[in-house]
């Protein structure tokens, strides 16, 4: 970390994990929701 750069590559590193972890949660959830049959009520 230099005086002149400060945390930049850091705080870059983070937003990268930040956004890869939202897609990929993004993903997991989409892969879990099951469409759901309506039930024929009988009556």
């Amino acid at each position: 970390m230099s005086s002149q750069n400060g945390d930049k590559a850091r705080y870059g590193r983070l937003r990268k994990k930040k956004i890869a972890r939202r897609v990929r949660h993004r993903e997991l959830r989409k892969s879990l929701v099951k469409p759901v049959e309506p039930v024929a009520a009988t009556a």
